[in-house]
């Protein structure tokens, strides 16, 4: 009996989904009258979304420069970023953020840098509720296109602070 109440429980949920997806139109005119479809374009610059909230924590993406690595010599991609913590809880930017960066719409390499213009441990210092902190990442460039640094929280619902760098234009 439970078996045959699931079955057609499942059966009108399945029938009830696909009537619900069905994608008719749902505009409907009568003979003669046609349906006004024009619609009016706005022009809008773009939001500033370097900064956002993430979460319980606030993430802005700052400055970045190209780096040279004192063992390879190879330069590499360096971005500031500023984490505050606005949670009830002692944590760092490692642990509370996914920080990404794409070029060519491939997610690049961190890079593992000997250089005193980047501070390595940054990223891991715990930050103590409402406190904040500068942190830098280093990412291996593959061209000469522009990088996409993305800043999200770590398994949080995909809102995000981003910026893009053209590294032509970089120091």
């Amino acid at each position: 009996m439970k078996k045959r109440a699931a079955i057609i429980l499942f059966g009108s949920l399945l029938a009830l989904s696909l009537c619900a997806c069905s994608g008719g139109d749902t505009a409907s005119t009568t003979q003669g009258e046609t349906a006004d479809t024009t619609t009016t374009e706005e022009t809008q610059e773009p939001a500033d979304t370097s900064s956002a909230t993430v979460g319980d924590y606030e993430v802005s993406i700052g400055d970045a420069s190209m780096i040279s690595d004192d063992y390879t010599g190879e330069e590499a991609f360096l971005v500031n970023l500023t984490f505050t913590n606005n949670s009830d809880e002692t944590t760092s930017p490692m642990l509370a953020l996914m920080v990404e960066a794409y070029q060519d719409g491939v997610q690049l390499e961190r890079a593992i840098i000997g250089s005193e213009d980047f501070d390595a441990g940054s990223e891991s210092l715990n930050v103590q509720p409402g406190g904040s902190n500068e942190f830098q990442l280093v990412f291996t460039l593959t061209s000469e296109s522009p990088v996409q640094v993305i800043a999200q929280e770590f398994l949080g619902d995909g809102t995000q602070a981003t910026k893009t760098f053209d590294p032509a234009t970089l120091a």
